[in-house]
C-alpha cells in the first residue's frame, strides 16, 4: 500500500477522533492561501503538514472537552494562532503524532533520520516513517509563524469585551483575517445555482459527528467573544 493511502485512511481516523479537524484546517488553509503560505514552494507549509500541526495542537490541548464536537470552533482557532503564533518553541521542538500525540526534542528526531539529515525549523515527524521530517521543505516556516501571530492577534484583539463598543455586530470576525470579496462571493453564487449543493451524509468522515459546514466556523468565532470574557 502507498505511502498516500496510508496517509488517507490516518487522516480519517484523525477526522473521526477529532470531529473539528476537518473545519479548522478548511479556515487554516484559506487563511494562508490568501498568504501565499499554502504551499512549499511559495515558502509556505504543505496541506498534510497543516493538518498534522492541527491534530498535535488538539492532541495536546489542555482542556480535555477541545476534540469533543461541541468545542467551541472559534476559541480553536485563535487557541492554535496563539499556540504556533506565540508559544511553541520551533527551534528546540519537533511535534509528534503517533502514539496519542508529544513534543520531542531535535535531538530526539535526529537519532531516527538517516542520510546525515538534520530536523528543520518547523519540525514534524512523519507518523508512517519516523526518519522522516514533513516539514523538511517549508523553508519559510517563520513567515507561517509570523502569519499566525499577527492573526491571534488581531482576532484576541477583537473578541476582547472590551472592544466590542468598536466593531458594528454585523461585522464577521473572522473576516479581518480571511478575505472574502465581491469575485468570490459571485463565483460562490455560480456554484450554488450550477451545482446544487449536497447534504454530507452523517457516516461521511468530513461530515464528522457535528453536523457542521464551513459556514458555522465563521459563526461560531463571532460568538466566540463571550465565552472567552466568561472565561
Amino acid at each position: 500500500m502507498s505511502n498516500g493511502v496510508k496517509s488517507a485512511e490516518l487522516i480519517t481516523k484523525f477526522i473521526k477522533i477529532y470531529p473539528s479537524l476537518p473545519f479548522l484546517v478548511l479556515v487554516l488553509k484559506q487563511f494562508l492561501l490568501q498568504r501565499d503560505l499554502n504551499e512549499v514552494f511559495t515558502g509556505g507549509i504543505s496541506s498534510y503538514s497543516l493538518i498534522l500541526l492541527t491534530v498535535s495542537f488538539l492532541q495536546l490541548h489542555p482542556r480535555y472537552n477541545a476534540s469533543q464536537p461541541s468545542s467551541n470552533l472559534g476559541v480553536l482557532l485563535i487557541e492554535f494562532f496563539e499556540l504556533y503564533g506565540r508559544h511553541f518553541n520551533y527551534l528546540k521542538t519537533g511535534i509528534r503524532v503517533r502514539d496519542g500525540g508529544a513534543y520531542i526534542a531535535k535531538e530526539e528526531v535526529q537519532k531516527d533520520m538517516t542520510d546525515g539529515y538534520r530536523p528543520s525549523l518547523l519540525c514534524i515527524e512523519d507518523p508512517l516513517n519516523p526518519s522522516n521530517d514533513i516539514g523538511r521543505s517549508s523553508y519559510g516556516a517563520l513567515n507561517v509563524k509570523q502569519a499566525f501571530e499577527y492573526a491571534y492577534l488581531v482576532l484576541s484583539h477583537a473578541v476582547n469585551s472590551q472592544n466590542q463598543a468598536f466593531f458594528s455586530k454585523n461585522n464577521s470576525v473572522i473576516g479581518r483575517i480571511v478575505r472574502v470579496t465581491d469575485e468570490v462571493v459571485q463565483y460562490r453564487r455560480w456554484m450554488q445555482k450550477s451545482f446544487p449543493v449536497l447534504t454530507v451524509s452523517a457516516a461521511s468522515p468530513l461530515a464528522g459527528s457535528s453536523g457542521r459546514t464551513y459556514a458555522s466556523v465563521a459563526n461560531t468565532l463571532s460568538q466566540s467573544s463571550q465565552h472567552i470574557a466568561n472565561g
